[in-house]
């Protein structure tokens, strides 16, 4: 455990730029948690900013003046950090520590008559087939998926147990959702799996890859940064304390039963190249 040299206690703030009990929470707070109890100079809180596919949770967080404020972000470079305005900022923030990533499973529903990708693709050249998404990095994974194809129409979802209560009534034809989410939810319910994202099927799941698709497609990371300016000491300072709250057993355990993945390199430089990929993908 990283020992602490500070002589009164300090406040580390993360902003997560999404509602409390959502998909992000548990993580955050069980980091708030870990550091909570073995660090006495140190207390965590949690800034729940939802809004604006996390414009909302930046901006507070860029105006934040305290000592040590954190954005936690699910690959903040989406549509929103693609826009003109947002872009730059993106480019300026200072990464810390990659905490964890996820992908997405595209099912259909059990009584459907598509179980596969060819039928799913076939259908798409009769008629328009409507795909849910639960959140807006796996309308991102949808949006990949299904580019150039007219007869595709990605719909929104709050949550994905309104998702799935909408491919169990037959509103919409397919859904992604989060890997934790079929895991629990769909083989609740019963569906047809068509694909994961990655390179390796997951529960006889077959992977994009085996689709024509990059490994990458639908795979998103959860990290956190610093505001642009930070010292890199400040930055060292915090991705230890962090790095120790994330290899925490409780931690690892809860990341492996979500199929959540436990990052091999937690340095600030591991997620520089992480971040830094995306901005020379994303945000040219």
């Amino acid at each position: 455990m990283l020992a602490i040299t500070c002589s009164a206690k300090e406040t580390i703030k993360i902003v997560m730029p999404f509602a409390a009990g959502g998909f992000a929470d548990p993580i955050g707070r069980k980091m708030e948690k870990y550091i909570n109890d073995n660090y006495p100079n140190l207390d965590v809180v949690l800034l729940f900013r939802p809004g604006g596919e996390g414009v909302v949770g930046l901006n507070d967080f860029l105006a934040d003046n305290s000592k040590y404020t954190l954005y936690f972000s699910a690959s903040i470079l989406n549509k929103a950090a693609e826009a003109e305005s947002i872009a730059p900022t993106v480019k300026k923030l200072v990464p810390v520590i990659h905490v964890t990533s996820f992908g997405g499973a595209l099912v259909t529903g059990k009584n459907s008559n598509i179980k596969t990708w060819q039928e799913l693709t076939n259908e798409t050249k009769r008629r328009v087939v409507n795909i849910g998404v639960v959140n807006t990095t796996l309308k991102q994974m949808g949006e990949e998926l299904f580019r150039g194809n007219p007869n595709i129409t990605i719909v929104a979802y709050p949550g994905e147990r309104p998702a799935m209560a909408g491919l169990l009534s037959n509103s919409i034809d397919g859904l992604i959702l989060t890997k934790s989410g079929y895991l629990s939810l769909a083989v609740q319910h019963g569906v047809n799996p068509i694909a994961v994202s990655g390179d390796k099927p997951m529960n006889g799941i077959p992977p994009v890859t085996q689709f024509g698709f990059n490994e990458s497609l639908g795979t998103q990371w959860f990290g956190l940064f610093a505001k642009p300016g930070t010292s890199s000491e400040d930055v060292q300072f915090l991705n230890k304390i962090f790095a120790a709250a994330i290899k925490d057993p409780d931690m690892t355990e809860w990341l492996k039963s979500k199929e959540l993945v436990i990052p091999k390199n937690t340095t600030v430089k591991g997620f520089e190249k992480i971040f830094n990929d995306d901005v020379k993908r994303l945000l040219k």
